[in-house]
């Protein structure tokens, strides 16, 4: 069983973790077991892996559902588009960067995802459950619950970080 570990300490497993540093070393450094640096470092490479796998690799990007996601499909080039992009998909990937930032340009990722999400919604805001890989229109179900909720949960959380992450500033610039 891994201990609870804040995200100030994830973030710092991380950067050691990109400098070179060995689990162990790492678990030494900055006190704690190694199968808790373990497990957040097999995350982060499972998130990475995701991203890079299920994001569409057109001028559209967004994030597919699955490998060769066969529902509404438009390509078959699986490199590139591995699927469709749909709404709800992309979202999460913002809400994992939303969740693990640090300082507020570490935001600047899932700010890029919400001007995804502005460009590929209608003129009237409306989202639908899946975009064209290529043009960005949308595919099926539109508007569909799901996807507004996803945009609507992934901007409060935004919201809701980028206003902690001031705090913090605040008070380590006023010394507290």
């Amino acid at each position: 069983m891994t201990e609870k570990t804040s995200p100030h300490k994830v973030s710092r497993m991380l950067e050691l973790y990109f400098q070179g540093y060995s689990q162990s070393d790492i678990a030494e450094k900055i006190n704690v077991n190694q199968s808790t640096v373990s497990l957040h470092i097999n995350r982060f490479k499972t998130m990475a892996a995701l991203i890079d796998r299920l994001w569409c690799k057109t001028e559209v990007g967004g994030v597919a559902r699955y490998e060769n996601d066969h529902y509404q499909q438009i390509s078959q080039d699986i490199a590139n588009v591995p699927g469709n992009p749909w709404f709800i998909c992309t979202m999460w990937v913002a809400q994992y960067h939303i969740a693990r930032a640090q300082s507020i340009g570490d935001l600047k990722p899932a700010l890029q995802i919400f001007t995804w999400a502005k460009h590929c919604a209608l003129p009237s805001g409306v989202v639908a459950e899946q975009v064209h890989p290529y043009n960005c229109a949308p595919l099926n179900v539109s508007p569909l619950t799901w996807s507004h909720a996803a945009v609507v949960i992934a901007i409060h959380e935004y919201i809701d970080k980028y206003h902690e992450l001031q705090a913090q500033l605040h008070h380590r610039q006023k010394g507290i």
